[in-house]
């Protein structure tokens, strides 16, 4: 999805949050006291390793879109990185010694996941992102109020900041510790991958080993027996199946796999226009979509997996403290996946250069018009958003916000 801030703000702010202020102002020194500025950052040695991945092939978890692809062997030299995101007491203390505005705060507006907005601001909001309705614009969203005016980050010094452009990330890191920056994607890679070439995961292969959670991402409530196995971005041919058992629900389904959406997702007119698969199986009915109307589609489904609710089995709905789960992996870098994207330095590109032995501290294209992401974020899952893993990436607009961007600093 491509974020721009050319049009104006959709949803009416209902509150200033200065009361907000003051209470965050206090929680900050509570981080501080154990975390100082750039006591987090970790010297790292540097070196070989692969870069990307090859298993592109694997159509439920890749998209050819996302430039992962070549696996390439990449040197960095020694640095310095985060073990944790940036939290918000952190850049509240930034705020507060330099008086920085946000382009959140600057444009007065940002986008907000659905799921976390309050039902009056639910109410209020009138527009949507075209080609992913769960992102709502919100005026009045920002850092102190990332989901909306009404929201606020009491309670939540140690949660990852967000609504963070990548201006902001980048002003911040600069303030942060002598000579710090935002990390390139391939020293972030480097620190996701914790010394092991290949694993799907920072820690290996397995999302949840020994039935433990890792990372900060979403469960939906729906039962597992009907989630899909496949991208449905990807898939050319969807089943509608009704369940009279459960009322007006519907299904999204290849015939033995599903995907709950319900019933208000699709008018009565688009049911009626389908047709009956067999005699033998008149539950499933089958329609064959292209073009728009495929885009449609997972548009539709996608929302309504968000809409469906949040298990809540890693313990959160939205952000998590940058402690939780513990180290990823053997560098200790702690949510290198899951609960927030990140932003690092590089432009963004899908064309990769391979240069044999290797490729020495690539630092992507000298300019462009999209910045690179990595990590996923807590509204990622195998289903609408598979990114959650080291060679995971997407690019926005650098002046992008939405209450799942963050950051973590290098040196």
């Amino acid at each position: 999805m491509y974020w721009t801030r050319a049009r104006g703000p959709v949803c009416t702010s209902i509150c200033c949050g200065c009361v907000l202020w003051v209470v965050l102002f206090m929680a900050a020194p509570t981080w501080g006291k154990r975390h100082g500025a750039g006591a987090d950052l970790v010297m790292l040695p540097g070196g070989v390793f692969i870069m990307g991945t090859n298993d592109t092939t694997n159509q439920a978890l890749f998209d050819d879109a996302d430039g992962e692809s070549p696996a390439r062997f990449v040197n960095v030299n020694p640095f310095k990185i985060s073990k944790y995101a940036i939290t918000n007491a952190e850049f509240a203390r930034f705020v507060l010694k330099t008086g920085y505005v946000t382009d959140a705060e600057k444009y007065g507006w940002a986008f907000v996941f659905e799921p976390l907005l309050s039902e009056q601001m639910s109410q209020t909001c009138t527009e949507a992102a075209y080609f992913a309705p769960w992102w709502v614009k919100v005026e009045g969203a920002d850092w102190k109020h990332p989901h909306g005016p009404d929201s606020s980050v009491k309670g939540l010094s140690d949660h990852p900041v967000v609504q963070m452009s990548w201006n902001d990330a980048n002003q911040f890191c600069s303030w942060y510790t002598p000579g710090g920056r935002l990390p390139t994607e391939a020293e972030w890679e480097y620190a996701s991958r914790g010394g092991v070439d290949g694993n799907m995961f920072p820690w290996g292969n397995e999302m949840t080993p020994e039935g433990k959670h890792r990372m900060n991402i979403w469960q939906s409530s729906i039962p597992s027996d009907y989630l899909p196995k496949k991208n449905l971005y990807i898939n050319g041919e969807y089943y509608l199946v009704a369940d009279q058992d459960q009322g007006m629900q519907i299904y999204l389904t290849p015939p033995t796999e599903g995907l709950y959406l319900t019933a208000s997702e699709h008018s009565a007119e688009d049911i009626n226009q389908l047709q009956t698969v067999s005699d033998t199986q008149p539950e499933y009915i089958k329609v064959v979509l292209e073009g728009d109307q495929k885009v449609m589609a997972s548009i539709k489904t996608t929302h309504a997996f968000y809409s469906s609710g949040n298990s809540l089995d890693d313990g959160y709905i939205g952000t998590c403290p940058v402690e939780e789960y513990g180290p990823q992996n053997d560098f200790g870098m702690h949510n290198m996946v899951g609960n927030v994207w990140e932003w690092v330095a590089d432009w963004w590109t899908t064309h990769h250069q391979v240069t044999f032995p290797y490729l020495e501290n690539p630092a992507g294209p000298e300019s462009g018009d999209k910045k690179v992401l990595k990590g996923g974020s807590f509204i990622c899952n195998w289903l609408t958003c598979p990114r959650m893993r080291p060679s995971g990436r997407k690019g926005l607009p650098p002046d992008s916000g939405s209450d799942t961007l963050g950051f973590r600093c290098a040196s």
